[in-house]
Protein backbone atom coordinates (compact mmCIF):
# COMPACT_ATOMS: atom_id res chain seq x y z
CA UNK A 1 0.00 0.00 0.00
CA UNK A 2 1.00 3.31 -0.55
CA UNK A 3 0.84 5.77 2.39
CA UNK A 4 -0.72 9.14 1.44
CA UNK A 5 0.99 12.38 3.07
CA UNK A 6 -1.06 14.31 5.57
CA UNK A 7 -2.83 17.44 4.25
CA UNK A 8 -0.93 19.41 6.87
CA UNK A 9 2.49 18.68 7.52
CA UNK A 10 4.41 21.28 10.54
CA UNK A 11 8.23 20.62 11.10
CA UNK A 12 10.24 22.44 13.53
CA UNK A 13 13.81 22.57 14.19
CA UNK A 14 15.13 18.77 14.42
CA UNK A 15 17.18 18.40 17.52
CA UNK A 16 20.06 15.67 18.17
CA UNK A 17 20.82 15.21 21.48
CA UNK A 18 24.03 13.31 22.54
CA UNK A 19 22.30 12.10 26.12
CA UNK A 20 20.27 9.22 27.82
CA UNK A 21 16.77 8.84 26.59
CA UNK A 22 15.42 8.52 29.90
CA UNK A 23 17.12 10.62 32.66
CA UNK A 24 14.43 10.14 35.64
CA UNK A 25 14.03 6.67 34.72
CA UNK A 26 16.13 3.51 35.57
CA UNK A 27 18.08 2.58 32.49
CA UNK A 28 17.08 -0.20 30.59
CA UNK A 29 19.67 -2.49 28.75
CA UNK A 30 19.24 -3.36 25.31
CA UNK A 31 19.29 -7.25 24.30
CA UNK A 32 23.20 -7.51 22.36
CA UNK A 33 22.64 -9.77 19.67
CA UNK A 34 24.62 -12.48 18.07
CA UNK A 35 26.42 -12.02 15.35
CA UNK A 36 24.63 -12.16 12.31
CA UNK A 37 25.58 -11.54 8.46
CA UNK A 38 25.80 -8.12 7.08
CA UNK A 39 27.50 -6.55 4.70
CA UNK A 40 28.49 -3.20 4.34
CA UNK A 41 31.82 -1.79 3.48
CA UNK A 42 33.21 -1.98 6.87
CA UNK A 43 31.46 -5.47 7.68
CA UNK A 44 33.22 -8.99 6.77
CA UNK A 45 32.18 -11.06 9.39
CA UNK A 46 30.29 -14.15 8.23
CA UNK A 47 28.00 -16.15 11.26
CA UNK A 48 26.36 -19.42 10.11
CA UNK A 49 24.64 -21.57 12.82
CA UNK A 50 25.41 -25.24 12.73
CA UNK A 51 23.33 -28.44 14.13
CA UNK A 52 25.18 -31.84 13.99
CA UNK A 53 23.00 -34.81 14.64
CA UNK A 54 24.20 -38.66 14.40
CA UNK A 55 21.74 -40.47 12.06
CA UNK A 56 18.80 -40.82 15.08
CA UNK A 57 18.45 -37.26 15.38
CA UNK A 58 20.16 -36.68 18.65
CA UNK A 59 22.21 -33.28 18.99
CA UNK A 60 25.94 -34.20 19.09
CA UNK A 61 27.47 -31.83 21.86
CA UNK A 62 31.26 -31.42 22.66
CA UNK A 63 32.37 -30.90 19.10
CA UNK A 64 35.21 -28.69 18.57
CA UNK A 65 36.24 -26.50 15.82
CA UNK A 66 39.08 -28.47 15.09
CA UNK A 67 36.08 -31.01 14.05
CA UNK A 68 34.65 -28.63 10.81
CA UNK A 69 35.07 -27.47 7.56
CA UNK A 70 34.04 -24.50 6.62
CA UNK A 71 34.01 -24.04 2.39
CA UNK A 72 32.55 -21.05 0.70
CA UNK A 73 32.44 -21.26 -3.00
CA UNK A 74 34.54 -24.34 -3.13
CA UNK A 75 37.18 -22.99 -1.03
CA UNK A 76 37.95 -23.73 2.55
CA UNK A 77 37.70 -20.49 4.74
CA UNK A 78 39.46 -20.62 8.30
CA UNK A 79 37.17 -20.80 11.49
CA UNK A 80 37.92 -17.26 13.56
CA UNK A 81 35.66 -17.49 15.99
CA UNK A 82 33.42 -20.80 17.14
CA UNK A 83 30.98 -21.13 19.77
CA UNK A 84 28.88 -23.94 21.24
CA UNK A 85 25.06 -22.86 22.16
CA UNK A 86 22.83 -24.37 24.01
CA UNK A 87 20.05 -22.05 24.48
CA UNK A 88 17.32 -21.52 27.37
CA UNK A 89 13.85 -22.14 27.14
CA UNK A 90 13.07 -19.32 30.03
CA UNK A 91 10.59 -16.99 28.75
CA UNK A 92 11.61 -13.55 28.46
CA UNK A 93 11.90 -10.99 31.66
CA UNK A 94 9.76 -7.87 30.39
CA UNK A 95 10.58 -5.17 33.39
CA UNK A 96 7.47 -2.82 33.45
CA UNK A 97 8.14 0.50 30.94
CA UNK A 98 6.69 3.79 33.10
CA UNK A 99 4.02 5.37 31.04
CA UNK A 100 4.28 6.79 27.80
CA UNK A 101 7.68 5.20 26.96
CA UNK A 102 7.70 2.25 24.78
CA UNK A 103 10.47 0.33 23.10
CA UNK A 104 10.95 -2.22 20.04
CA UNK A 105 13.99 -4.73 21.88
CA UNK A 106 13.30 -7.00 24.35
CA UNK A 107 15.08 -4.99 27.49
CA UNK A 108 16.44 -8.94 28.98
CA UNK A 109 19.21 -10.20 29.90
CA UNK A 110 21.64 -10.89 27.29
CA UNK A 111 21.21 -14.91 27.33
CA UNK A 112 20.37 -16.72 24.05
CA UNK A 113 17.05 -18.02 24.35
CA UNK A 114 15.20 -21.12 22.06
CA UNK A 115 12.81 -18.83 20.30
CA UNK A 116 10.34 -20.38 17.82
CA UNK A 117 8.28 -18.90 15.36
CA UNK A 118 4.97 -20.20 13.81
CA UNK A 119 3.61 -18.95 10.84
CA UNK A 120 -0.15 -20.61 10.18
CA UNK A 121 -0.07 -19.69 6.40
CA UNK A 122 -3.68 -19.27 5.06
CA UNK A 123 -2.84 -17.79 1.79
CA UNK A 124 -1.24 -20.57 0.35
CA UNK A 125 -2.72 -23.58 2.03
CA UNK A 126 -5.80 -25.41 0.74
CA UNK A 127 -8.98 -24.85 2.33
CA UNK A 128 -9.88 -28.62 2.84
CA UNK A 129 -6.15 -28.47 4.47
CA UNK A 130 -6.36 -25.91 6.82
CA UNK A 131 -8.93 -27.56 9.74
CA UNK A 132 -6.22 -30.64 10.19
CA UNK A 133 -3.09 -28.32 10.10
CA UNK A 134 -4.64 -26.24 13.02
CA UNK A 135 -5.59 -29.57 15.02
CA UNK A 136 -2.08 -30.83 14.60
CA UNK A 137 -0.54 -27.37 15.85
CA UNK A 138 -2.77 -27.36 18.91
CA UNK A 139 -2.08 -30.81 19.27
CA UNK A 140 1.63 -29.72 19.29
CA UNK A 141 1.48 -27.15 21.21
CA UNK A 142 -0.35 -29.08 24.22
CA UNK A 143 2.25 -31.95 24.25
CA UNK A 144 5.41 -29.62 24.61
CA UNK A 145 4.39 -27.33 27.76
CA UNK A 146 7.51 -27.13 29.19
CA UNK A 147 10.27 -27.06 26.14
CA UNK A 148 9.40 -25.06 23.49
CA UNK A 149 10.55 -21.73 24.84
CA UNK A 150 9.46 -18.39 23.94
CA UNK A 151 6.89 -18.89 20.97
CA UNK A 152 5.01 -16.42 18.73
CA UNK A 153 2.04 -17.20 16.39
CA UNK A 154 1.21 -15.43 12.92
CA UNK A 155 -1.01 -15.91 10.47
CA UNK A 156 -0.74 -14.81 6.72
CA UNK A 157 -3.98 -14.28 4.91
CA UNK A 158 -5.07 -12.62 1.82
CA UNK A 159 -4.69 -9.44 3.97
CA UNK A 160 -1.41 -10.07 5.25
CA UNK A 161 0.53 -10.70 7.74
CA UNK A 162 -1.29 -10.91 10.80
CA UNK A 163 0.54 -10.94 14.56
CA UNK A 164 -1.80 -13.18 16.48
CA UNK A 165 0.98 -13.02 20.35
CA UNK A 166 3.69 -12.05 20.48
CA UNK A 167 6.79 -14.43 21.91
CA UNK A 168 4.80 -16.05 24.91
CA UNK A 169 6.22 -19.58 27.41
CA UNK A 170 2.02 -19.71 27.93
CA UNK A 171 1.17 -22.23 25.25
CA UNK A 172 -2.42 -21.77 26.18
CA UNK A 173 -3.33 -18.72 24.55
CA UNK A 174 -1.57 -19.80 21.89
CA UNK A 175 -4.27 -23.09 21.61
CA UNK A 176 -7.00 -20.90 22.39
CA UNK A 177 -5.98 -18.04 19.83
CA UNK A 178 -5.78 -21.44 16.96
CA UNK A 179 -9.21 -22.38 18.01
CA UNK A 180 -10.84 -19.61 17.20
CA UNK A 181 -9.43 -19.00 13.59
CA UNK A 182 -11.63 -19.89 10.91
CA UNK A 183 -10.37 -21.82 7.49
CA UNK A 184 -10.67 -19.58 4.46
CA UNK A 185 -10.30 -20.01 0.68
CA UNK A 186 -6.46 -19.39 -0.42
CA UNK A 187 -5.15 -18.58 -3.87
CA UNK A 188 -4.60 -22.65 -3.92
CA UNK A 189 -8.55 -23.34 -4.34
CA UNK A 190 -8.89 -21.32 -7.35
CA UNK A 191 -9.48 -24.28 -10.05
CA UNK A 192 -6.60 -24.77 -12.85
CA UNK A 193 -7.38 -24.47 -16.34
CA UNK A 194 -6.70 -27.44 -18.68
CA UNK A 195 -6.56 -26.70 -22.18
CA UNK A 196 -6.50 -30.93 -22.64
CA UNK A 197 -9.17 -31.72 -24.86
CA UNK A 198 -7.90 -35.91 -25.61
CA UNK A 199 -5.60 -37.37 -23.22
CA UNK A 200 -2.83 -35.85 -22.46
CA UNK A 201 -2.47 -33.68 -25.88
CA UNK A 202 -2.55 -30.24 -25.05
CA UNK A 203 -2.40 -29.05 -28.96
CA UNK A 204 -5.78 -28.82 -30.70
CA UNK A 205 -3.74 -29.07 -34.16
CA UNK A 206 -2.90 -32.43 -33.22
CA UNK A 207 -6.07 -33.51 -31.75
CA UNK A 208 -8.29 -36.16 -33.80
CA UNK A 209 -11.30 -33.61 -32.36
CA UNK A 210 -10.61 -30.85 -33.90
CA UNK A 211 -12.39 -30.09 -36.82
CA UNK A 212 -11.06 -28.24 -39.65
CA UNK A 213 -14.10 -26.18 -41.17
CA UNK A 214 -13.45 -22.89 -40.62
CA UNK A 215 -16.50 -22.13 -38.38
CA UNK A 216 -15.61 -24.57 -35.80
CA UNK A 217 -11.99 -23.64 -36.03
CA UNK A 218 -12.67 -20.03 -34.85
CA UNK A 219 -15.01 -21.25 -32.13
CA UNK A 220 -12.28 -23.51 -30.50
CA UNK A 221 -9.51 -20.48 -31.26
CA UNK A 222 -11.83 -18.01 -29.50
CA UNK A 223 -11.98 -20.83 -26.57
CA UNK A 224 -8.70 -20.98 -26.53
CA UNK A 225 -8.07 -17.64 -26.50
CA UNK A 226 -10.45 -17.20 -23.56
CA UNK A 227 -8.57 -20.22 -22.15
CA UNK A 228 -5.24 -18.20 -22.60
CA UNK A 229 -6.80 -15.18 -20.84
CA UNK A 230 -7.44 -17.00 -17.67
CA UNK A 231 -3.63 -18.76 -17.30
CA UNK A 232 -2.75 -15.20 -18.24
CA UNK A 233 -4.72 -14.00 -15.25
CA UNK A 234 -3.75 -17.47 -13.03
CA UNK A 235 0.09 -16.50 -13.44
CA UNK A 236 -0.39 -12.98 -12.50
CA UNK A 237 -2.26 -14.07 -9.32
CA UNK A 238 0.03 -16.73 -8.22
CA UNK A 239 2.80 -13.99 -8.71
CA UNK A 240 1.23 -11.48 -6.39
CA UNK A 241 0.75 -13.99 -3.69
CA UNK A 242 4.08 -15.19 -4.15
CA UNK A 243 5.75 -11.80 -3.83
CA UNK A 244 3.02 -11.05 -0.85
CA UNK A 245 4.23 -14.39 1.15
CA UNK A 246 7.60 -12.99 0.61
CA UNK A 247 7.19 -10.09 1.61
CA UNK A 248 5.61 -10.94 5.29
CA UNK A 249 8.74 -13.49 5.40
CA UNK A 250 10.97 -10.42 5.62
CA UNK A 251 8.78 -8.75 7.99
CA UNK A 252 9.48 -11.72 10.19
CA UNK A 253 13.17 -11.45 9.51
CA UNK A 254 13.05 -7.76 10.47
CA UNK A 255 11.14 -8.07 13.69
CA UNK A 256 13.08 -10.94 15.04
CA UNK A 257 16.52 -10.06 14.16
CA UNK A 258 16.57 -8.35 17.32
CA UNK A 259 16.18 -11.23 19.59
CA UNK A 260 19.83 -12.81 20.00
CA UNK A 261 20.38 -16.13 18.78
CA UNK A 262 19.15 -18.47 15.96
CA UNK A 263 15.87 -18.72 15.99
CA UNK A 264 13.42 -21.43 14.03
CA UNK A 265 10.26 -20.40 11.94
CA UNK A 266 8.08 -23.30 11.73
CA UNK A 267 5.82 -22.43 8.62
CA UNK A 268 3.14 -24.33 7.81
CA UNK A 269 2.05 -24.02 4.22
CA UNK A 270 0.47 -25.53 1.27
CA UNK A 271 3.71 -23.94 -0.82
CA UNK A 272 4.78 -21.00 -2.98
CA UNK A 273 5.35 -21.84 -6.90
CA UNK A 274 9.11 -21.51 -7.44
CA UNK A 275 8.92 -20.93 -11.00
CA UNK A 276 5.76 -19.75 -12.81
CA UNK A 277 3.57 -20.95 -15.90
CA UNK A 278 3.54 -18.05 -17.99
CA UNK A 279 2.25 -18.24 -21.46
CA UNK A 280 3.03 -14.33 -21.96
CA UNK A 281 7.02 -15.76 -21.56
CA UNK A 282 9.02 -16.63 -24.63
CA UNK A 283 9.93 -20.01 -22.68
CA UNK A 284 7.04 -20.52 -20.57
CA UNK A 285 8.20 -19.75 -17.44
CA UNK A 286 7.77 -16.70 -15.55
CA UNK A 287 11.73 -16.51 -13.46
CA UNK A 288 11.79 -12.96 -12.19
CA UNK A 289 11.18 -14.11 -8.71
CA UNK A 290 14.41 -15.51 -8.49
CA UNK A 291 16.14 -12.10 -7.15
CA UNK A 292 13.09 -11.60 -4.51
CA UNK A 293 13.58 -14.91 -3.05
CA UNK A 294 17.46 -14.38 -2.81
CA UNK A 295 16.40 -11.05 -0.83
CA UNK A 296 14.25 -12.83 1.38
CA UNK A 297 16.44 -15.81 2.04
CA UNK A 298 19.20 -12.78 2.55
CA UNK A 299 17.05 -10.94 5.51
CA UNK A 300 16.33 -14.62 7.24
CA UNK A 301 19.80 -15.20 7.36
CA UNK A 302 20.82 -11.77 8.58
CA UNK A 303 18.38 -12.29 11.08
CA UNK A 304 19.52 -15.68 12.34
CA UNK A 305 16.12 -17.08 11.29
CA UNK A 306 16.58 -20.88 10.02
CA UNK A 307 12.57 -22.01 8.18
CA UNK A 308 11.19 -25.23 8.55
CA UNK A 309 8.50 -25.50 5.64
CA UNK A 310 5.68 -27.94 7.09
CA UNK A 311 3.27 -29.16 3.89
CA UNK A 312 -0.15 -28.55 5.23
CA UNK A 313 -1.07 -31.14 2.67
CA UNK A 314 0.20 -34.18 4.66
CA UNK A 315 0.62 -37.40 2.68
CA UNK A 316 -1.07 -37.41 -0.46
CA UNK A 317 -0.78 -39.98 -3.44
CA UNK A 318 0.15 -39.47 -7.27
CA UNK A 319 -3.14 -39.92 -8.33
CA UNK A 320 -4.71 -37.68 -5.77
CA UNK A 321 -2.25 -34.71 -6.79
CA UNK A 322 -2.70 -35.30 -10.14
CA UNK A 323 -6.82 -35.25 -10.23
CA UNK A 324 -7.26 -33.38 -6.99
CA UNK A 325 -4.62 -30.17 -7.10
CA UNK A 326 -4.73 -30.44 -10.81
CA UNK A 327 -1.97 -28.93 -13.30
CA UNK A 328 -0.62 -25.69 -14.54
CA UNK A 329 -1.88 -25.04 -18.38
CA UNK A 330 -0.01 -25.55 -21.03
CA UNK A 331 -0.41 -23.64 -24.45
CA UNK A 332 0.04 -24.59 -28.29
CA UNK A 333 2.60 -22.43 -29.45
CA UNK A 334 2.62 -23.50 -32.76
CA UNK A 335 -1.16 -22.71 -33.32
CA UNK A 336 -1.00 -19.37 -32.32
CA UNK A 337 1.77 -18.15 -31.68
CA UNK A 338 2.26 -19.19 -28.21
CA UNK A 339 5.57 -19.42 -25.91
CA UNK A 340 6.27 -23.36 -25.38
CA UNK A 341 4.45 -25.58 -22.58
CA UNK A 342 5.51 -26.43 -19.64
CA UNK A 343 5.00 -29.66 -18.00
CA UNK A 344 5.72 -28.95 -14.13
CA UNK A 345 3.78 -30.63 -11.82
CA UNK A 346 2.32 -28.57 -9.17
CA UNK A 347 3.06 -30.00 -6.12
CA UNK A 348 6.65 -31.00 -7.01
CA UNK A 349 7.01 -26.68 -7.67
CA UNK A 350 5.64 -26.16 -4.17
CA UNK A 351 7.96 -28.60 -2.71
CA UNK A 352 10.75 -27.59 -4.66
CA UNK A 353 10.36 -23.92 -3.11
CA UNK A 354 10.10 -25.18 0.17
CA UNK A 355 13.22 -27.34 0.00
CA UNK A 356 14.47 -23.96 -1.52
CA UNK A 357 14.16 -22.32 1.37
CA UNK A 358 15.06 -24.86 4.08
CA UNK A 359 18.35 -25.17 2.51
CA UNK A 360 18.88 -21.68 1.95
CA UNK A 361 18.47 -20.76 5.90
CA UNK A 362 19.37 -24.00 7.23
CA UNK A 363 15.92 -25.30 8.20
CA UNK A 364 14.36 -28.48 7.21
CA UNK A 365 11.00 -29.13 5.01
CA UNK A 366 9.00 -31.94 5.95
CA UNK A 367 6.20 -33.53 3.08
CA UNK A 368 4.62 -36.60 2.68
CA UNK A 369 3.28 -37.11 6.17
CA UNK A 370 0.04 -36.93 8.43
CA UNK A 371 1.89 -36.42 11.61
CA UNK A 372 2.30 -32.34 11.24
CA UNK A 373 2.89 -32.51 15.29
CA UNK A 374 5.83 -34.43 14.92
CA UNK A 375 7.12 -31.96 12.20
CA UNK A 376 6.72 -29.05 14.56
CA UNK A 377 8.39 -31.01 17.70
CA UNK A 378 11.33 -32.04 15.24
CA UNK A 379 11.96 -28.30 14.13
CA UNK A 380 11.71 -26.57 17.41
CA UNK A 381 14.30 -29.14 18.62
CA UNK A 382 16.80 -27.92 16.39
CA UNK A 383 17.49 -25.11 18.81
CA UNK A 384 18.03 -26.47 21.49
CA UNK A 385 21.80 -26.71 20.58
CA UNK A 386 24.05 -25.79 17.85
CA UNK A 387 27.73 -24.16 16.96
CA UNK A 388 28.60 -20.73 15.40
CA UNK A 389 31.17 -20.81 13.07
CA UNK A 390 32.73 -17.40 12.05
CA UNK A 391 34.87 -16.44 9.54
CA UNK A 392 36.37 -12.95 7.70
CA UNK A 393 35.38 -12.65 3.97
CA UNK A 394 38.89 -11.88 1.69
CA UNK A 395 39.22 -8.39 1.17
CA UNK A 396 40.16 -8.97 -2.64
CA UNK A 397 36.70 -10.65 -2.97
CA UNK A 398 33.79 -8.35 -2.66
CA UNK A 399 31.87 -9.55 -6.01
CA UNK A 400 28.12 -9.15 -5.60
CA UNK A 401 26.08 -12.35 -5.72
CA UNK A 402 25.08 -15.16 -4.32
CA UNK A 403 27.76 -17.02 -2.51
CA UNK A 404 27.60 -21.12 -1.37
CA UNK A 405 28.15 -22.45 1.81
CA UNK A 406 29.06 -25.92 2.87
CA UNK A 407 30.07 -27.20 6.35
CA UNK A 408 31.59 -30.33 6.97
CA UNK A 409 32.34 -32.29 10.55
CA UNK A 410 35.66 -35.15 10.73
CA UNK A 411 33.32 -37.40 11.98
CA UNK A 412 30.83 -41.03 10.35
CA UNK A 413 27.68 -41.28 10.10
CA UNK A 414 26.54 -37.47 11.20
CA UNK A 415 23.80 -35.07 9.56
CA UNK A 416 25.00 -31.91 9.22
CA UNK A 417 22.81 -28.98 8.77
CA UNK A 418 23.31 -25.53 7.79
CA UNK A 419 22.36 -23.04 5.24
CA UNK A 420 23.92 -23.46 2.24
CA UNK A 421 24.86 -20.07 1.19
CA UNK A 422 24.12 -16.17 1.64
CA UNK A 423 23.76 -13.09 -0.61
CA UNK A 424 26.56 -10.46 -1.00
CA UNK A 425 24.73 -7.57 -1.84
CA UNK A 426 25.66 -4.39 -4.11
CA UNK A 427 26.79 -1.52 -3.12
CA UNK A 428 24.79 0.39 -5.44
CA UNK A 429 22.44 2.90 -4.16
CA UNK A 430 18.65 1.34 -4.56
CA UNK A 431 15.66 3.52 -6.69
CA UNK A 432 14.02 5.44 -4.99
CA UNK A 433 10.35 3.75 -5.99
CA UNK A 434 12.19 0.65 -4.29
CA UNK A 435 12.99 2.64 -1.17
CA UNK A 436 9.40 4.20 -0.84
CA UNK A 437 7.93 0.16 -0.96
CA UNK A 438 10.39 -0.57 1.56
CA UNK A 439 8.58 2.35 3.78
CA UNK A 440 5.29 1.53 3.31
CA UNK A 441 5.72 -2.16 3.86
CA UNK A 442 7.71 -0.96 6.96
CA UNK A 443 5.19 1.18 8.28
CA UNK A 444 1.77 -0.83 7.81
CA UNK A 445 3.69 -3.98 9.18
CA UNK A 446 1.71 -5.39 12.16
CA UNK A 447 5.37 -6.19 13.56
CA UNK A 448 7.74 -3.45 14.60
CA UNK A 449 11.30 -4.07 12.55
CA UNK A 450 14.28 -4.50 15.65
CA UNK A 451 17.18 -4.35 13.37
CA UNK A 452 17.50 -0.81 14.16
CA UNK A 453 16.92 -1.01 18.55
CA UNK A 454 14.62 2.18 19.27
CA UNK A 455 13.12 4.00 22.33
CA UNK A 456 10.59 6.98 22.63
CA UNK A 457 8.77 8.20 25.05
CA UNK A 458 5.75 10.41 24.15
CA UNK A 459 5.85 13.80 26.37
CA UNK A 460 2.76 15.02 25.80
CA UNK A 461 -0.77 15.15 23.24
CA UNK A 462 -1.91 18.71 22.84
CA UNK A 463 -5.12 19.69 21.21
CA UNK A 464 -5.03 23.43 19.32
CA UNK A 465 -7.81 25.19 18.47
CA UNK A 466 -8.16 24.14 14.96
CA UNK A 467 -8.33 20.83 15.43
CA UNK A 468 -5.49 19.65 15.50
CA UNK A 469 -2.55 17.28 17.95
CA UNK A 470 0.86 18.26 18.85
CA UNK A 471 2.33 15.46 19.66
CA UNK A 472 6.15 16.36 20.93
CA UNK A 473 8.14 12.75 21.46
CA UNK A 474 11.99 11.83 22.46
CA UNK A 475 13.18 9.43 20.07
CA UNK A 476 15.93 6.87 20.91
CA UNK A 477 18.22 4.56 18.82
CA UNK A 478 20.18 2.58 20.81
CA UNK A 479 23.69 2.12 21.00
CA UNK A 480 25.08 0.37 17.85
CA UNK A 481 21.86 0.78 16.49
CA UNK A 482 22.79 3.32 13.43
CA UNK A 483 26.14 2.88 11.49
CA UNK A 484 28.37 5.23 12.24
CA UNK A 485 31.53 5.65 9.73
CA UNK A 486 34.90 6.18 11.18
CA UNK A 487 36.31 6.53 7.66
CA UNK A 488 34.10 9.34 7.14
CA UNK A 489 35.11 11.78 9.74
CA UNK A 490 32.19 9.52 12.34
CA UNK A 491 29.62 9.88 9.75
CA UNK A 492 25.99 9.18 10.47
CA UNK A 493 23.21 9.14 8.47
CA UNK A 494 19.13 8.43 9.00
CA UNK A 495 16.00 9.17 7.53
CA UNK A 496 13.26 8.94 10.93
CA UNK A 497 9.80 9.03 9.64
CA UNK A 498 6.46 8.53 11.27
CA UNK A 499 3.00 7.53 10.43
CA UNK A 500 -0.11 8.20 12.08
CA UNK A 501 -2.75 5.67 11.97
CA UNK A 502 -6.58 6.72 12.40
CA UNK A 503 -9.37 4.62 14.26
CA UNK A 504 -10.30 3.37 10.87
CA UNK A 505 -7.16 1.91 10.31
CA UNK A 506 -5.89 4.23 7.75
CA UNK A 507 -2.40 5.57 7.77
CA UNK A 508 -1.10 9.20 6.75
CA UNK A 509 2.33 9.68 6.62
CA UNK A 510 2.89 12.82 9.55
CA UNK A 511 6.72 13.21 9.88
CA UNK A 512 9.44 13.15 7.89
CA UNK A 513 13.13 13.97 8.67
CA UNK A 514 16.87 13.40 7.68
CA UNK A 515 19.84 13.86 9.58
CA UNK A 516 23.10 13.66 7.99
CA UNK A 517 25.71 14.97 10.49
CA UNK A 518 28.93 14.10 11.62
CA UNK A 519 29.84 13.12 15.21
CA UNK A 520 32.57 15.30 16.97
CA UNK A 521 35.76 13.19 18.03
CA UNK A 522 34.93 14.43 21.88
CA UNK A 523 31.30 13.57 21.44
CA UNK A 524 31.76 9.72 20.30
CA UNK A 525 32.43 7.96 23.69
CA UNK A 526 28.97 8.94 24.54
CA UNK A 527 27.19 8.60 21.82
CA UNK A 528 28.58 4.64 21.79
CA UNK A 529 27.40 4.32 25.37
CA UNK A 530 23.77 5.40 24.57
CA UNK A 531 23.04 6.29 21.46
CA UNK A 532 21.56 8.96 19.80
CA UNK A 533 18.28 10.74 21.18
CA UNK A 534 16.01 13.20 19.03
CA UNK A 535 13.41 15.14 20.23
CA UNK A 536 10.40 16.74 18.23
CA UNK A 537 7.11 17.30 17.48
CA UNK A 538 4.33 15.84 15.59
CA UNK A 539 0.82 17.97 14.24
CA UNK A 540 -1.87 15.33 13.90
CA UNK A 541 -4.07 16.74 11.72
CA UNK A 542 -8.18 16.68 13.06
CA UNK A 543 -9.72 13.59 13.28
CA UNK A 544 -9.22 10.22 15.55
CA UNK A 545 -5.76 8.68 15.89
CA UNK A 546 -4.86 5.92 18.02
CA UNK A 547 -1.11 5.31 17.19
CA UNK A 548 1.92 6.41 15.74
CA UNK A 549 4.36 4.37 13.84
CA UNK A 550 8.00 5.97 13.66
CA UNK A 551 10.42 4.12 11.05
CA UNK A 552 13.75 4.86 10.98
CA UNK A 553 15.92 3.84 8.20
CA UNK A 554 20.03 3.65 8.16
CA UNK A 555 21.09 4.98 4.84
CA UNK A 556 24.55 3.69 5.07
CA UNK A 557 23.69 0.15 5.29
CA UNK A 558 19.79 0.01 4.44
CA UNK A 559 18.62 -1.42 7.98
CA UNK A 560 15.36 -0.32 9.36
CA UNK A 561 13.78 -0.21 12.36
CA UNK A 562 10.39 0.97 13.64
CA UNK A 563 8.24 1.55 16.96
CA UNK A 564 4.47 1.83 17.57
CA UNK A 565 3.59 4.10 19.83
CA UNK A 566 0.06 4.66 20.89
CA UNK A 567 -2.27 7.92 20.93
CA UNK A 568 -5.24 8.96 21.84
CA UNK A 569 -6.86 11.74 20.17
CA UNK A 570 -10.30 12.66 19.25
Amino acid sequence: MTIPHAMRLRFRTFALFLSPLFAQAPATTPVQSSPVTTFHAQTELVTVPVIVTDKSGKHLTGLKQADFILEENGHPRPINSFEEVSPSSASFHLPKQPASQYANFVPSDAGVRRVTIIVLDLLNTPFIHQADARKQLIHYLAEHVEDSGPTSLSFLTSHGLRLVHSFTSDTSVLIAALQKVQSAMSVQDTPTVSTTTNGDSSNPMEDPSFSGDSASMATQLQQLFAEHDDAVYTAHTQKVQTLSTLAALEQIAQAYSGIPGRKALIWTTGGLPFLIDDPQSLIGLDTSLMENYQRTWDALNSASISVYPIDAHGLIGADLSRAGLGRTPRFPSRTIGLAPASAMETRQNAQDSMRAFAHATGGRPCFNTNDLAECFARAADDSSQYYLLSYYLPSDDRKPGWRKLKVQVNLPHVEVRARDGFFLGSTKQPEEHSLMQQFDIAAASPLDYTTIPLGVRIKSITATPSGEHKVTFILQVQPNGATIDVTANNHVFVDVNAVAEDDKGRLARVFGKTINVNIKPESMPVVLKTGFTFSNEITLPPGAFRLVRFVVRDELNGKMGTLTAPVETK
